[in-house]
């Protein structure tokens, strides 16, 4: 196995984009063909995000909330 290579924001392109951009704090890294993207909200406000890619997505979410149909994270 390869050793993990680990990038800050802007080396690799992210897959997930944020709007507001200057949303989000991330931590790229890559090993085997795998990307992962470690994202921290730094403010707690509305965001969106959209996502584009050949590949799967799999969002994990270390704090998150439900009321009235929409879910806070």
């Amino acid at each position: 196995m390869s050793a993990l290579d680990v990038h800050s924001t802007g080396i690799l392109s992210p897959i997930v984009q944020f709007a507001p951009s200057n949303i989000a704090r991330r931590h790229i890294a890559t090993w085997n063909g795998i990307q992962a993207d470690a994202v921290e909200v730094v403010r707690r406000e509305p965001f969106g995000y959209e996502f584009r890619a050949s590949r799967h997505l799999l969002i994990m979410s270390e704090r998150a909330e439900r009321d009235d149909g929409e879910t806070l994270v």
